[in-house]
């Protein structure tokens, strides 16, 4: 009888320590359920009539969680038919307090799994002749294309780089541009625009060179400017990053970029070197 009791009190600890950590939750979210077109709206409260203030693109990690609310209990996961939990999360939805990007919010629970930060520390950039670019190719290879490497051919890896500072805050992003048919259609070509760690801040899609850095900027961020069926499109910094799709933004208000624009990937007026990663 003693090691029955025994039993009981072991699975109770067990129980309330299972139960302390879905509380608490994991340090860090992904976005999961997110349509790639589409993305989730952060708002000012735990509701889904509050103001918006950001959004998150889909697939988004590194997303803090500070908290949640509403939701199921352990106790109620545990024991409630799939009915009845249903109907709670109707009358209960979860909401989590996150930090991303700068933007401090509120988003719904339903969209969140469990993720990490680990491509926070992806990059390690150190401005050395001979260093920049192997940290680049090391990032490419094993972190944002590494499950694509088993079906790429050699010659599919040439990409170029352009640094410089977007925000003013002394740290130079990083424009990474590839140049094979395997990142290129006839719209254009697939570009990324790193923070200096290697974080994303935007995969830019049928996006064809030049790209323009204008002077002025729009929420701290330089205005990108590129050209897309005949016409200058303008990207501007929003909500933690750039539009990702050129072709689906209204013509810009000018018909050419300001003279004092910096020219990225457009010879004779940038040098950007071919590598392999």
């Amino acid at each position: 009888m003693k090691k029955f009791n025994v039993l009981i009190v072991t699975l109770f600890v067990g129980f309330s320590s299972l139960a302390l950590a879905e509380a608490d939750g994991p340090d860090y979210y992904s976005i999961h359920g997110v349509a790639d077109n589409d993305v989730l709206n952060v708002r000012d409260d735990a509701n889904a009539h509050a103001k918006k203030i950001g959004e998150i693109q889909a697939g988004a990690t590194c997303v803090k969680n500070l908290g949640c609310q509403g939701g199921l209990s352990m106790n109620e996961y545990m024991t409630l038919s799939k009915q009845q939990q249903d109907e709670l999360k109707k009358q209960r939805p979860k909401w989590c307090h996150i930090q991303y990007k700068g933007i401090d919010g509120w988003v719904s629970g339903k969209y969140l799994i469990e993720g990490s930060c680990e491509n926070k520390q992806a990059l390690n950039i150190k401005d050395k002749k001979g260093v920049i670019e192997e940290e680049i190719k090391s990032y490419l290879r094993n972190n944002h294309l590494k499950n694509d490497l088993a079906i790429m051919q050699a010659s599919d890896r040439k990409f170029q780089f352009h640094q410089y500072d977007l925000n003013g805050d002394g740290e130079k992003e990083i424009f990474v541009r590839f140049l094979t048919p395997y990142f290129c259609g006839t719209g254009g070509c697939t570009y990324l625009v790193l923070h200096n760690n290697g974080e994303l801040i935007t995969k830019l899609t049928v996006t064809r060179a030049p790209i323009f850095i204008e002077r002025s900027k729009i929420n701290g961020w330089s205005v990108l400017l590129v050209k897309d069926s005949g016409v200058f499109k303008e990207l501007k910094y929003e909500n933690g990053a750039y539009p990702s799709n050129p072709s689906m933004l209204p013509k810009a208000p000018y018909d050419a970029p300001s003279g004092q624009a910096v020219i990225l990937f457009g010879k004779p007026y940038s040098k950007e070197k071919d590598y392999f990663f």
